[in-house]
């Protein structure tokens, strides 16, 4: 049997998510699969310059909410699909591999860990999932407006469910 062990990362913007993410992956030999790929996509097909200055990360926020308000679940039932499919072609070309690791940098919002941890079974294997809150001291660069968006806000409320908390320089 199978595991799909799915590491979701979580902390405020700008504290190092992406590059914990990367590290971890390199360390655990994973695979990180960004949940943000979609609403990057679309920052991109409407000018963003790739950028997370204010102007940056404000698109990227109203993405993420007009998303949001169509499904609540959008962007974590694509990052879910996309996993099986990463899934499915590694098992394809590697049938022998039985341990897969996934990396999710910039989890957000609790019905995110929820739907993670709710995954539990699939068709041929286990699904486990861990969330690890990374954290540092640092000035934030986000405006006000930016920082009582509702995905910052959630975030602080998501440490009480890490599994681990990790501290970066």
């Amino acid at each position: 049997m199978d595991e799909i062990k799915i590491i979701g990362i979580t902390g405020k913007a700008g504290v190092g998510k992406s590059t914990y993410a990367e590290r971890l992956a390199d360390d655990i030999n994973g695979t990180v699969i960004e949940i943000t790929h979609p609403i990057k996509d679309e920052a991109y097909k409407r000018g963003w310059n790739g950028k997370k200055d204010k102007a940056g990360r404000s698109l990227l926020q109203q993405i993420g909410r007009e998303g949001r308000e169509f499904e609540e679940s959008i962007w974590i039932s694509n990052l879910v699909f996309r996993i099986f499919q990463h899934y499915n072609l590694v098992k394809k070309n590697y049938p022998k591999k039985k341990i897969h690791r996934y990396i999710i940098p910039d989890i957000r919002v609790l019905n995110e860990i929820n739907f993670l941890d709710n995954l539990n079974y699939y068709k041929g294997g286990v699904v486990e999932f861990s969330l690890h809150y990374v954290e540092r001291d640092f000035k934030t660069r986000l405006s006000k407006e930016q920082q009582e968006d509702y995905t910052e806000r959630e975030v602080e409320r998501l440490k009480q469910f890490a599994d681990k908390v990790v501290k970066v320089e």
